[in-house]
Protein backbone atom coordinates (compact mmCIF):
# COMPACT_ATOMS: atom_id res chain seq x y z
CA UNK A 1 0.00 0.00 0.00
CA UNK A 2 1.45 3.44 -1.04
CA UNK A 3 1.98 6.33 1.37
CA UNK A 4 -1.01 7.97 -0.65
CA UNK A 5 -3.28 5.25 0.21
CA UNK A 6 -2.41 4.79 3.99
CA UNK A 7 -3.28 8.34 4.31
CA UNK A 8 -6.37 8.38 2.28
CA UNK A 9 -7.75 5.39 4.73
CA UNK A 10 -6.73 7.13 7.76
CA UNK A 11 -8.65 10.51 6.24
CA UNK A 12 -11.83 8.76 5.45
CA UNK A 13 -11.46 6.65 9.29
CA UNK A 14 -11.60 10.22 10.92
CA UNK A 15 -13.92 11.65 9.13
CA UNK A 16 -16.21 8.55 9.98
CA UNK A 17 -15.61 8.92 13.83
CA UNK A 18 -16.39 12.79 13.67
CA UNK A 19 -19.55 11.98 11.96
CA UNK A 20 -20.20 9.20 14.14
CA UNK A 21 -19.88 11.37 17.15
CA UNK A 22 -21.17 14.35 15.88
CA UNK A 23 -24.71 12.49 15.51
CA UNK A 24 -24.58 11.22 19.03
CA UNK A 25 -23.81 14.29 20.06
CA UNK A 26 -26.90 15.43 18.09
CA UNK A 27 -29.14 13.16 19.18
CA UNK A 28 -28.85 12.85 22.74
CA UNK A 29 -29.64 16.68 23.24
CA UNK A 30 -33.00 16.39 24.09
CA UNK A 31 -35.36 19.01 22.72
CA UNK A 32 -36.73 21.59 24.93
CA UNK A 33 -40.56 21.48 25.61
CA UNK A 34 -40.74 25.37 26.80
CA UNK A 35 -43.57 27.38 24.71
CA UNK A 36 -43.11 27.46 21.34
CA UNK A 37 -43.61 30.54 19.09
CA UNK A 38 -45.34 28.75 16.06
CA UNK A 39 -45.74 31.93 13.94
CA UNK A 40 -45.29 35.29 13.85
CA UNK A 41 -47.74 37.43 11.42
CA UNK A 42 -46.70 41.14 10.36
CA UNK A 43 -49.20 43.62 9.09
CA UNK A 44 -48.12 47.77 8.24
CA UNK A 45 -50.46 50.37 7.72
CA UNK A 46 -49.08 53.15 5.72
CA UNK A 47 -51.48 55.58 5.65
CA UNK A 48 -53.21 57.38 8.28
CA UNK A 49 -56.53 55.68 9.38
CA UNK A 50 -58.42 54.81 12.53
CA UNK A 51 -59.36 51.28 10.92
CA UNK A 52 -56.30 49.13 11.57
CA UNK A 53 -57.35 45.88 10.77
CA UNK A 54 -54.44 43.24 11.68
CA UNK A 55 -54.07 40.37 9.96
CA UNK A 56 -54.10 37.15 11.88
CA UNK A 57 -52.04 33.72 11.10
CA UNK A 58 -53.76 31.79 8.25
CA UNK A 59 -53.25 28.61 10.72
CA UNK A 60 -54.73 28.79 14.45
CA UNK A 61 -55.84 25.91 16.44
CA UNK A 62 -58.13 25.84 19.90
CA UNK A 63 -56.06 26.39 22.69
CA UNK A 64 -52.99 28.74 20.93
CA UNK A 65 -52.06 31.74 23.07
CA UNK A 66 -52.09 35.15 20.59
CA UNK A 67 -50.70 38.05 21.31
CA UNK A 68 -50.36 41.06 19.28
CA UNK A 69 -47.74 43.92 19.68
CA UNK A 70 -49.39 47.44 18.11
CA UNK A 71 -47.66 50.48 17.80
CA UNK A 72 -49.05 53.80 16.60
CA UNK A 73 -47.13 56.57 15.32
CA UNK A 74 -48.86 59.00 17.81
CA UNK A 75 -50.14 58.62 20.99
CA UNK A 76 -54.16 57.59 20.05
CA UNK A 77 -55.53 55.97 22.37
CA UNK A 78 -56.36 51.78 20.74
CA UNK A 79 -59.93 50.42 21.65
CA UNK A 80 -59.52 47.07 22.70
CA UNK A 81 -61.41 44.58 20.26
CA UNK A 82 -64.32 42.41 21.54
CA UNK A 83 -62.57 39.03 22.38
CA UNK A 84 -59.07 40.28 23.82
CA UNK A 85 -57.31 41.18 26.86
CA UNK A 86 -55.35 43.88 27.05
CA UNK A 87 -51.72 43.18 28.66
CA UNK A 88 -50.62 47.10 28.64
CA UNK A 89 -50.73 50.57 26.44
CA UNK A 90 -48.34 52.90 26.99
CA UNK A 91 -47.41 56.32 24.82
CA UNK A 92 -44.08 58.47 25.12
CA UNK A 93 -46.01 62.16 24.79
CA UNK A 94 -48.00 62.04 21.57
CA UNK A 95 -45.39 60.73 19.49
CA UNK A 96 -45.52 57.10 19.80
CA UNK A 97 -47.48 54.40 21.52
CA UNK A 98 -47.10 50.56 22.03
CA UNK A 99 -49.87 48.16 23.19
CA UNK A 100 -50.40 44.77 23.63
CA UNK A 101 -53.26 42.66 23.79
CA UNK A 102 -53.43 38.40 24.39
CA UNK A 103 -56.46 36.28 23.39
CA UNK A 104 -56.41 32.36 23.52
CA UNK A 105 -57.75 30.72 20.44
CA UNK A 106 -61.28 29.19 19.79
CA UNK A 107 -59.42 27.57 16.42
CA UNK A 108 -61.95 30.23 13.87
CA UNK A 109 -59.40 33.03 13.90
CA UNK A 110 -56.95 31.26 11.31
CA UNK A 111 -56.63 33.63 7.95
CA UNK A 112 -59.09 36.66 9.41
CA UNK A 113 -58.35 40.08 10.23
CA UNK A 114 -59.40 41.91 13.54
CA UNK A 115 -59.55 45.41 13.61
CA UNK A 116 -57.77 48.13 16.17
CA UNK A 117 -59.22 50.97 16.06
CA UNK A 118 -57.21 54.63 16.97
CA UNK A 119 -58.94 57.51 18.11
CA UNK A 120 -57.00 59.65 15.43
CA UNK A 121 -55.92 58.85 12.37
CA UNK A 122 -52.47 56.86 12.53
CA UNK A 123 -50.02 55.11 10.24
CA UNK A 124 -48.94 51.90 12.34
CA UNK A 125 -47.23 48.46 12.54
CA UNK A 126 -48.38 45.00 14.18
CA UNK A 127 -46.83 41.70 14.66
CA UNK A 128 -49.31 38.53 15.88
CA UNK A 129 -47.48 36.09 18.00
CA UNK A 130 -49.05 32.26 17.58
CA UNK A 131 -47.85 30.65 20.48
CA UNK A 132 -48.22 27.02 21.37
CA UNK A 133 -47.24 24.44 24.12
CA UNK A 134 -48.35 26.87 27.03
CA UNK A 135 -49.75 26.80 30.09
CA UNK A 136 -53.37 27.07 28.73
CA UNK A 137 -54.66 29.04 31.68
CA UNK A 138 -52.49 31.26 32.65
CA UNK A 139 -52.41 34.75 31.17
CA UNK A 140 -49.05 36.03 29.68
CA UNK A 141 -47.33 38.65 31.96
CA UNK A 142 -45.78 42.12 31.30
CA UNK A 143 -43.54 44.35 32.70
CA UNK A 144 -43.76 48.28 33.86
CA UNK A 145 -43.71 50.62 30.36
CA UNK A 146 -40.17 51.43 30.05
CA UNK A 147 -39.87 55.04 27.44
CA UNK A 148 -36.70 57.21 26.61
CA UNK A 149 -35.59 59.24 23.34
CA UNK A 150 -32.62 57.55 22.52
CA UNK A 151 -30.85 54.84 20.60
CA UNK A 152 -31.44 51.67 23.30
CA UNK A 153 -34.84 51.02 24.02
CA UNK A 154 -34.71 48.82 27.18
CA UNK A 155 -37.26 46.68 28.19
CA UNK A 156 -37.96 46.53 32.45
CA UNK A 157 -37.26 43.54 33.60
CA UNK A 158 -40.36 41.07 34.68
CA UNK A 159 -40.37 38.92 37.65
CA UNK A 160 -43.94 37.18 36.79
CA UNK A 161 -46.18 36.59 39.99
CA UNK A 162 -48.16 33.67 38.73
CA UNK A 163 -44.86 31.48 38.42
CA UNK A 164 -41.23 30.67 39.21
CA UNK A 165 -38.54 29.24 38.12
CA UNK A 166 -39.54 27.08 34.94
CA UNK A 167 -38.59 27.11 30.85
CA UNK A 168 -40.14 30.58 30.44
CA UNK A 169 -40.65 32.19 26.88
CA UNK A 170 -39.73 35.94 27.39
CA UNK A 171 -40.24 38.38 25.07
CA UNK A 172 -38.27 41.83 24.12
CA UNK A 173 -40.83 44.13 22.18
CA UNK A 174 -40.20 47.89 21.58
CA UNK A 175 -42.10 50.77 19.38
CA UNK A 176 -40.31 53.82 18.29
CA UNK A 177 -41.01 56.92 16.50
CA UNK A 178 -40.16 56.79 12.47
CA UNK A 179 -37.50 54.02 12.08
CA UNK A 180 -36.55 54.04 8.52
CA UNK A 181 -33.41 54.66 9.02
CA UNK A 182 -30.65 51.26 9.55
CA UNK A 183 -31.72 48.02 11.32
CA UNK A 184 -32.08 47.27 14.67
CA UNK A 185 -30.10 45.13 16.77
CA UNK A 186 -31.58 42.94 19.30
CA UNK A 187 -30.86 42.15 23.08
CA UNK A 188 -28.51 39.97 23.56
CA UNK A 189 -29.12 36.18 24.26
CA UNK A 190 -32.48 36.94 21.85
CA UNK A 191 -33.07 35.25 18.74
CA UNK A 192 -35.33 35.65 16.17
CA UNK A 193 -35.38 39.19 15.80
CA UNK A 194 -38.49 40.77 13.80
CA UNK A 195 -38.78 44.80 12.58
CA UNK A 196 -41.99 45.64 11.13
CA UNK A 197 -42.06 49.54 9.50
CA UNK A 198 -45.16 50.93 8.85
CA UNK A 199 -44.01 52.80 5.77
CA UNK A 200 -41.15 55.20 4.76
CA UNK A 201 -43.52 58.44 4.43
CA UNK A 202 -43.95 61.39 7.13
CA UNK A 203 -46.09 59.59 10.10
CA UNK A 204 -44.12 56.21 10.30
CA UNK A 205 -43.10 54.09 13.16
CA UNK A 206 -41.73 51.00 13.93
CA UNK A 207 -42.38 47.58 16.45
CA UNK A 208 -39.11 45.61 17.08
CA UNK A 209 -39.16 42.18 18.71
CA UNK A 210 -36.94 39.09 19.71
CA UNK A 211 -37.18 36.22 22.05
CA UNK A 212 -35.68 33.48 24.47
CA UNK A 213 -36.48 30.56 26.27
CA UNK A 214 -34.99 30.47 29.67
CA UNK A 215 -35.60 28.44 32.78
CA UNK A 216 -35.83 31.68 35.54
CA UNK A 217 -37.88 33.25 37.83
CA UNK A 218 -37.37 36.77 36.82
CA UNK A 219 -35.72 38.23 33.41
CA UNK A 220 -34.15 41.59 32.20
CA UNK A 221 -33.99 41.20 28.69
CA UNK A 222 -31.54 44.33 28.31
CA UNK A 223 -31.59 46.56 24.88
CA UNK A 224 -31.84 47.20 21.82
CA UNK A 225 -29.98 49.24 19.67
CA UNK A 226 -31.52 51.73 16.88
CA UNK A 227 -29.40 53.81 14.50
CA UNK A 228 -30.82 57.28 15.40
CA UNK A 229 -31.97 58.53 18.46
CA UNK A 230 -36.12 58.54 18.61
CA UNK A 231 -38.75 58.56 21.14
CA UNK A 232 -39.77 54.60 22.03
CA UNK A 233 -41.86 52.53 24.23
CA UNK A 234 -40.40 48.93 25.43
CA UNK A 235 -42.22 45.82 27.39
CA UNK A 236 -41.23 42.25 28.25
CA UNK A 237 -43.50 39.86 28.16
CA UNK A 238 -43.35 36.27 29.76
CA UNK A 239 -45.11 33.52 28.51
CA UNK A 240 -45.61 30.30 31.20
CA UNK A 241 -44.74 27.14 30.03
CA UNK A 242 -47.33 24.05 29.90
CA UNK A 243 -47.90 22.04 33.26
CA UNK A 244 -47.20 18.29 34.05
CA UNK A 245 -48.40 16.08 36.59
CA UNK A 246 -46.60 13.88 39.12
CA UNK A 247 -47.50 11.20 40.78
CA UNK A 248 -45.71 9.84 43.64
CA UNK A 249 -46.60 6.78 45.38
CA UNK A 250 -44.57 4.11 47.65
CA UNK A 251 -44.00 0.84 48.52
CA UNK A 252 -44.88 -0.80 52.42
CA UNK A 253 -42.14 0.07 54.92
CA UNK A 254 -41.84 3.95 53.89
CA UNK A 255 -43.40 7.41 52.43
CA UNK A 256 -42.70 10.02 50.10
CA UNK A 257 -42.50 12.63 52.48
CA UNK A 258 -41.68 15.62 49.96
CA UNK A 259 -43.68 16.60 47.92
CA UNK A 260 -45.93 14.00 49.40
CA UNK A 261 -48.09 11.12 47.64
CA UNK A 262 -50.53 11.95 45.10
CA UNK A 263 -50.58 13.83 41.83
CA UNK A 264 -49.03 17.77 42.20
CA UNK A 265 -48.65 19.83 39.13
CA UNK A 266 -45.66 21.88 37.77
CA UNK A 267 -44.48 23.99 34.90
CA UNK A 268 -42.84 22.28 32.47
CA UNK A 269 -38.51 22.23 33.20
CA UNK A 270 -39.01 22.85 37.20
CA UNK A 271 -37.06 20.73 39.19
CA UNK A 272 -39.10 19.42 42.21
CA UNK A 273 -37.25 18.16 44.75
CA UNK A 274 -37.73 14.41 46.14
CA UNK A 275 -37.68 12.95 49.44
CA UNK A 276 -38.43 9.27 50.72
CA UNK A 277 -38.56 8.94 54.66
CA UNK A 278 -38.14 4.96 55.62
CA UNK A 279 -40.54 3.13 58.42
CA UNK A 280 -38.32 1.42 61.48
CA UNK A 281 -37.15 -1.79 60.17
CA UNK A 282 -37.34 -0.96 56.69
CA UNK A 283 -35.13 0.81 54.29
CA UNK A 284 -35.32 2.99 50.78
CA UNK A 285 -34.32 0.96 47.81
CA UNK A 286 -34.92 3.13 44.60
CA UNK A 287 -37.16 5.12 42.54
CA UNK A 288 -39.01 3.22 39.65
CA UNK A 289 -41.22 4.28 37.02
CA UNK A 290 -40.52 6.87 34.91
CA UNK A 291 -37.48 8.07 36.39
CA UNK A 292 -35.76 9.05 33.19
CA UNK A 293 -34.90 12.75 34.80
CA UNK A 294 -34.35 11.39 38.65
CA UNK A 295 -31.30 12.87 39.38
CA UNK A 296 -30.27 9.54 41.32
CA UNK A 297 -32.69 6.85 41.28
CA UNK A 298 -30.78 5.23 44.11
CA UNK A 299 -30.64 8.13 46.34
CA UNK A 300 -33.70 8.63 48.94
CA UNK A 301 -33.31 12.44 48.45
CA UNK A 302 -32.92 13.75 45.24
CA UNK A 303 -35.25 15.74 42.47
CA UNK A 304 -37.11 15.43 39.31
CA UNK A 305 -36.72 17.55 36.07
CA UNK A 306 -40.44 18.26 34.91
CA UNK A 307 -40.58 18.02 31.15
CA UNK A 308 -43.68 15.50 30.89
CA UNK A 309 -46.82 13.91 32.89
CA UNK A 310 -44.35 11.21 35.53
CA UNK A 311 -46.05 8.59 37.88
CA UNK A 312 -43.05 7.48 40.41
CA UNK A 313 -42.53 4.84 42.86
CA UNK A 314 -40.15 5.22 46.20
CA UNK A 315 -39.49 1.89 46.91
CA UNK A 316 -38.18 0.36 50.15
CA UNK A 317 -37.43 -3.46 51.87
CA UNK A 318 -37.77 -4.57 54.95
CA UNK A 319 -34.52 -5.10 57.46
CA UNK A 320 -33.88 -8.33 59.44
CA UNK A 321 -31.88 -8.42 62.80
CA UNK A 322 -29.72 -11.88 63.05
CA UNK A 323 -28.70 -12.64 67.28
CA UNK A 324 -26.27 -15.92 67.12
CA UNK A 325 -24.22 -17.50 70.58
CA UNK A 326 -22.95 -21.18 70.71
CA UNK A 327 -23.09 -23.48 72.93
CA UNK A 328 -20.08 -24.48 75.45
CA UNK A 329 -17.66 -26.39 72.76
CA UNK A 330 -17.29 -24.20 69.82
CA UNK A 331 -18.13 -20.96 68.06
CA UNK A 332 -19.74 -19.29 65.16
CA UNK A 333 -17.08 -18.38 63.27
CA UNK A 334 -19.32 -16.97 60.39
CA UNK A 335 -20.66 -14.35 60.87
CA UNK A 336 -19.45 -14.41 64.38
CA UNK A 337 -21.33 -13.76 67.45
CA UNK A 338 -23.52 -11.54 68.92
CA UNK A 339 -26.26 -8.86 67.46
CA UNK A 340 -25.79 -8.86 63.24
CA UNK A 341 -28.53 -6.20 61.84
CA UNK A 342 -30.01 -4.38 59.31
CA UNK A 343 -30.12 -7.19 56.85
CA UNK A 344 -31.90 -6.93 53.33
CA UNK A 345 -35.43 -9.13 53.56
CA UNK A 346 -34.23 -12.37 51.84
CA UNK A 347 -30.74 -12.22 52.44
CA UNK A 348 -28.87 -15.40 52.10
CA UNK A 349 -26.21 -15.07 55.35
CA UNK A 350 -23.64 -17.97 55.38
CA UNK A 351 -23.48 -20.05 59.02
CA UNK A 352 -20.12 -21.79 60.10
CA UNK A 353 -19.93 -23.19 63.39
CA UNK A 354 -16.29 -24.33 64.53
CA UNK A 355 -16.00 -26.91 67.12
CA UNK A 356 -13.53 -26.47 70.09
CA UNK A 357 -10.64 -29.60 70.15
CA UNK A 358 -12.29 -32.41 71.53
CA UNK A 359 -15.55 -31.18 70.91
CA UNK A 360 -17.87 -32.00 68.10
CA UNK A 361 -21.10 -29.74 66.17
CA UNK A 362 -24.58 -31.41 67.10
CA UNK A 363 -26.82 -28.64 65.41
CA UNK A 364 -28.76 -25.50 64.91
CA UNK A 365 -31.36 -25.00 67.08
CA UNK A 366 -33.74 -21.52 67.43
CA UNK A 367 -35.65 -19.79 64.61
CA UNK A 368 -34.59 -22.33 62.43
CA UNK A 369 -37.20 -22.30 59.74
CA UNK A 370 -35.01 -20.83 57.10
CA UNK A 371 -31.88 -22.70 57.68
CA UNK A 372 -31.12 -25.03 54.74
CA UNK A 373 -29.51 -28.17 56.77
CA UNK A 374 -29.53 -28.05 60.59
CA UNK A 375 -27.13 -30.30 60.89
CA UNK A 376 -24.20 -29.02 59.10
CA UNK A 377 -22.28 -26.86 60.53
CA UNK A 378 -21.54 -24.98 57.30
CA UNK A 379 -24.83 -23.88 56.12
CA UNK A 380 -26.83 -20.66 55.75
CA UNK A 381 -30.06 -18.35 56.27
CA UNK A 382 -31.99 -16.81 54.88
CA UNK A 383 -34.02 -13.65 56.48
CA UNK A 384 -37.30 -13.61 56.44
CA UNK A 385 -37.65 -12.65 60.28
CA UNK A 386 -35.93 -11.37 62.94
CA UNK A 387 -33.94 -14.62 64.06
CA UNK A 388 -31.84 -16.38 66.69
CA UNK A 389 -30.11 -19.13 66.43
CA UNK A 390 -27.83 -21.16 68.40
CA UNK A 391 -24.64 -23.61 67.56
CA UNK A 392 -25.08 -26.82 69.37
CA UNK A 393 -21.81 -28.47 70.56
CA UNK A 394 -20.87 -31.73 72.34
CA UNK A 395 -17.54 -34.06 73.89
CA UNK A 396 -16.25 -35.91 70.96
CA UNK A 397 -15.92 -38.50 73.95
CA UNK A 398 -19.10 -38.54 75.22
CA UNK A 399 -20.92 -39.29 71.68
CA UNK A 400 -21.37 -42.56 70.73
CA UNK A 401 -22.36 -43.56 67.52
CA UNK A 402 -26.08 -42.05 65.92
CA UNK A 403 -28.64 -44.62 67.59
CA UNK A 404 -28.77 -47.70 65.23
CA UNK A 405 -25.53 -47.08 63.66
CA UNK A 406 -23.36 -49.95 65.30
CA UNK A 407 -20.32 -50.22 67.17
CA UNK A 408 -21.44 -48.17 70.13
CA UNK A 409 -23.31 -49.46 73.32
CA UNK A 410 -26.91 -48.22 73.31
CA UNK A 411 -30.36 -48.73 74.73
CA UNK A 412 -32.63 -49.35 71.85
CA UNK A 413 -29.41 -51.46 69.89
CA UNK A 414 -29.15 -53.80 73.15
CA UNK A 415 -32.78 -54.18 73.66
CA UNK A 416 -33.94 -55.38 70.11
CA UNK A 417 -30.20 -57.17 69.24
CA UNK A 418 -29.69 -55.80 66.06
CA UNK A 419 -28.37 -52.15 64.99
CA UNK A 420 -31.14 -51.78 62.07
CA UNK A 421 -34.59 -52.98 63.45
CA UNK A 422 -37.17 -50.87 62.16
CA UNK A 423 -37.92 -49.31 65.64
CA UNK A 424 -34.59 -47.96 65.83
CA UNK A 425 -35.30 -45.87 62.33
CA UNK A 426 -38.70 -44.42 63.87
CA UNK A 427 -36.48 -43.38 66.87
CA UNK A 428 -34.10 -42.08 64.90
CA UNK A 429 -36.58 -40.12 62.59
CA UNK A 430 -37.97 -38.74 65.62
CA UNK A 431 -34.78 -37.21 66.72
CA UNK A 432 -33.61 -35.82 63.65
CA UNK A 433 -36.90 -34.32 63.07
CA UNK A 434 -38.12 -33.02 66.09
CA UNK A 435 -35.41 -33.45 69.28
CA UNK A 436 -32.43 -31.48 67.46
CA UNK A 437 -34.36 -28.88 66.24
CA UNK A 438 -34.66 -27.16 69.86
CA UNK A 439 -32.26 -25.98 72.32
CA UNK A 440 -33.46 -28.72 74.69
CA UNK A 441 -33.97 -31.32 72.86
CA UNK A 442 -30.66 -31.09 71.68
CA UNK A 443 -29.17 -30.97 75.31
CA UNK A 444 -31.49 -34.22 75.90
CA UNK A 445 -29.92 -36.26 73.32
CA UNK A 446 -26.82 -35.51 74.36
CA UNK A 447 -27.66 -36.63 77.88
CA UNK A 448 -28.70 -39.31 76.89
CA UNK A 449 -25.36 -40.44 74.59
CA UNK A 450 -23.73 -39.69 77.75
CA UNK A 451 -25.67 -41.69 80.32
CA UNK A 452 -26.48 -45.11 77.58
CA UNK A 453 -23.14 -46.77 76.97
CA UNK A 454 -23.16 -48.55 80.46
CA UNK A 455 -27.09 -49.28 80.98
CA UNK A 456 -26.93 -50.73 77.24
CA UNK A 457 -24.00 -53.03 78.52
CA UNK A 458 -26.27 -54.13 81.42
CA UNK A 459 -29.10 -54.84 79.51
CA UNK A 460 -27.01 -56.57 76.67
CA UNK A 461 -25.97 -59.52 79.07
CA UNK A 462 -29.28 -60.32 80.18
CA UNK A 463 -32.16 -62.10 77.54
CA UNK A 464 -34.85 -61.02 80.58
CA UNK A 465 -34.07 -57.54 81.08
CA UNK A 466 -33.23 -57.32 77.63
CA UNK A 467 -36.96 -58.71 76.60
CA UNK A 468 -38.18 -56.39 79.53
CA UNK A 469 -36.73 -53.03 78.72
CA UNK A 470 -38.27 -54.28 75.05
CA UNK A 471 -41.77 -54.30 75.92
CA UNK A 472 -42.15 -52.29 78.72
CA UNK A 473 -40.11 -49.45 77.75
CA UNK A 474 -39.00 -49.11 74.36
CA UNK A 475 -42.15 -50.80 72.18
CA UNK A 476 -44.82 -48.43 73.91
CA UNK A 477 -42.44 -45.15 73.25
CA UNK A 478 -42.18 -46.23 69.39
CA UNK A 479 -46.03 -46.73 69.25
CA UNK A 480 -46.81 -43.41 70.58
CA UNK A 481 -44.18 -41.55 68.46
CA UNK A 482 -45.52 -43.68 65.57
CA UNK A 483 -49.08 -42.63 66.50
CA UNK A 484 -47.99 -39.04 66.29
CA UNK A 485 -46.19 -39.27 63.21
CA UNK A 486 -48.71 -36.76 61.25
CA UNK A 487 -48.12 -34.21 63.70
CA UNK A 488 -44.70 -34.06 64.18
CA UNK A 489 -43.57 -35.10 60.87
CA UNK A 490 -45.24 -32.35 58.90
Amino acid sequence: MSKTQRHSKVIHLVVALALALSFSLVTTVPALTAPLVASVTETAFGTGTRDHNVNMPATIDAGDLLIVFFTNDGGAIVTTPSGWTQLASAAHGWVVRLSVYYRIATGTEGGTTVNFVTSATEEAAAQVYRITNWHGTTPPEISTAATGTDRTPDPSSLDPAGWDVADTLWIAVAGQDRGDQGTPTYPASYTNGISTLSSSGIGRCRIHSARRVLAAASEDPGTFTISVSEEWVAFTIAVRPVRYDLTTSSTVGGNVTIPGEGVFSYDEGMIVDLVATADAGYRFVNWTGDVGTIADVNAAATNITMNGDYEITANFIAQYDLTIDSTVGGNVTTPGEGLFPDYDAGTVVDLVATPDAGYRFVNWTGDVGTIADVNAAATNITMNGDYSVTANFIEESSTPPPWGSGGGCFIATAAYGTPTAEEINVLREFRDAVLLKSTVGSQFVALYYWLSPPIADFIAGSEPLRTLVRELLIDPIVRVVEATGDMWRN
